[in-house]
Formats: structure tokens, sequence, C-alpha cells
């Protein structure tokens, strides 16, 4: 019988993001156009400036081809409907392209052939909108193209940024219903001083509710959070703080409420 698998060093499992930029980096790196002497970097995988420049045409590339780059950058997030059940946003995934028409137009020579991509920024993009656009990554997703814009570069180089966009909702996990506190007066202004006997409540069957009174975070992780187990008595006007929790369920919404007489 053979020895456990050691999970200590195992890398973490990829998100979603990061496995679709993954996926467009080795789509495009596995199309002949791409194959035949264009770079193409990725941006997460800690490509640096130098690498860049590399790509470019500081020195040859394996393929013996420089002078023109595409970069698939880190993916973009931004959230469109705020009452949706889930968060609902759209991700944008960019890729840049970079031309160096002095060096790309270099005519190739030599064995193995050594010279430019002879493939300007706007016959890259033109083949990346090809290759990406109604690209299925088989997990649901689906993207399409959104635009096309100039990227600032230094003199002499030519830059256009393409994106891709998909839509998408996330739902939460299943959490925890919101505590009740009784009584419930919070925001009436007290003119009697006298204590108050407060009960707790969660509809969430064996959740456990936690409740501060010194205006920290209430939770089984904090040391001043008390497990309510039993009515309780605060002077009047303190400001009570609860959540519910459950092992495998998300933490309920906080609930603040001044208690007065």
């Amino acid at each position: 019988m053979g020895a456990p698998f050691d999970t200590s060093n195992a890398v973490p499992p990829l998100s979603i993001i990061e496995l679709d930029q993954d996926d467009i980096f080795g789509r495009l790196q596995a199309d002949p156009f791409f194959q035949a002497g264009v770079p193409v970097l990725e941006q997460r995988k800690g490509i640096t400036e130098s690498d860049i420049q590399v790509a470019l045409g500081t020195v040859n590339q394996a393929n013996g081809r420089v002078g023109s780059v595409a970069i698939v950058l880190m993916p973009r997030m931004r959230g469109q409907d705020p009452n949706a059940p889930g968060p609902r946003y759209t991700v944008r995934y960019p890729i840049q392209v970079i031309d160096y028409p002095v060096l790309r137009r270099q005519a190739a020579t030599g064995t193995p052939a050594v010279g430019g991509t002879q493939q300007s920024a706007e016959e890259i993009c033109d083949r990346i909108r090809q290759i990406i656009h109604l690209f299925n990554m088989g997990r649901g997703q689906t993207i399409a193209f959104d635009s096309l814009e100039p990227s600032a570069e230094p003199a002499g180089m030519v830059g256009y940024v393409l994106s891709f966009k998909r839509l998408g909702i996330d739902f939460p996990p299943v959490g925890c219903a919101a505590v009740g506190i009784s009584p419930n007066s919070g925001g009436v202004n007290p003119t009697l001083p006298g204590p108050q006997t407060v009960t707790l409540s969660c509809a969430t069957a064996g959740a456990a509710i936690y409740y501060t009174i010194d205006g920290s975070y209430p939770s089984s992780l904090n040391p001043t959070a008390v497990l309510y187990s039993a009515p309780f008595s605060v002077p009047s006007g303190t400001t009570l703080r609860a959540a519910a929790e459950l092992t495998g369920n998300q933490q309920s919404q906080v609930i603040s409420q001044a208690v007065y007489s």
C-alpha cells in the first residue's frame, strides 16, 4: 500500500476567473496564427516589463520572431444590478496588443529564420477577435467581443486593448435568519433610566446567537462577544449588536439596535 498523498504543499484550486484567463491564454497559444510567430504572455503568471521587452525584440524568441506581442491581462468585474438576488456582474477579459513596427517589419533571414513577426497590431487584434468571440469555455461561460481601444505606448510603438465580456450572477451561500431583538425599541429617545430585559431569537434551527454591547462585531471569533443562552438585562440606552451562526451556513446579517425603557 502506497504512502498517503501529501497535500501540505498542494497548490490551492484556481478560481473561475483564473481558469477563464488560463483558457483564453491557452486558446491563443494553440492557434496557428500565434504559433507562427506572435508571442503570447499572461499577466497573472508574473510577467514583468522585461518579459514584454524580450517578447518585442530585446532578444529573439525561440521561433525567431520579434516586434509584436499579445498579453492576456487580468479579468475585471463590474456590478450591474444591486437589487438582484445575488451579485449580478459583467466580467471583462482584456487582451493588450503591442506592436513595434521597426522590429516587426524585419525580413526573416538565416536558418532557423530570424526576423519580425510581420503582423501589425491591427492584424493581431482582428485575429484575436475571430478566435475569442463566442468562445465557450465549457463551464457555462461564453464570452463575446465588447470593445477595442488604443493604449498608450512608448514612442515608436502601437498598442490596443481588446475587451471581451460575459454576464454572470453569483448566489451567496445559505445564511442564517436575522436575529430578532425584543423589545424592539430602537430609535426611541429614553426618558426612563431603568434597565431592560432583552430576549434574542433566530428562526434558523440550531443557530447560535452572539451579541455585544461594546460596539464590536458580534461573532464567535470575537472574545468580547457573548453567546446568548437566556434573556438578560442591560441599562436603558444600550446599543446591542447581534448575529446568528450555524456550521455550514453563512453568518446572518448583523442587527444593531438601541434598547430603551
